[in-house]
């Protein structure tokens, strides 16, 4: 659980999506998307300020079919 602004607490659900295309079709909530691994998400500087503290706490793992 992480806290907005307002000290408001938020329970994000994190989730890994997997595409056999490179090109998505989003949604009006976004205005572009990235495709990258975990370990590069640090250099982007326009990422909400609360992403390193959920993929911190974020297991991930990956399985392929």
């Amino acid at each position: 659980m992480i806290s907005d602004d307002g000290g408001n607490p938020w329970l994000v659900h994190a989730f890994t999506a997997v595409s056999r295309r490179r090109r998505l079709v989003i949604n009006d909530e976004h205005d572009a998307y990235r495709w990258t691994v975990p370990s590069k998400i640090s250099r982007f500087s326009n990422r909400v300020p609360w992403l390193d503290t959920v993929l911190k706490n974020t297991k991930t793992t990956m399985s392929y079919a």
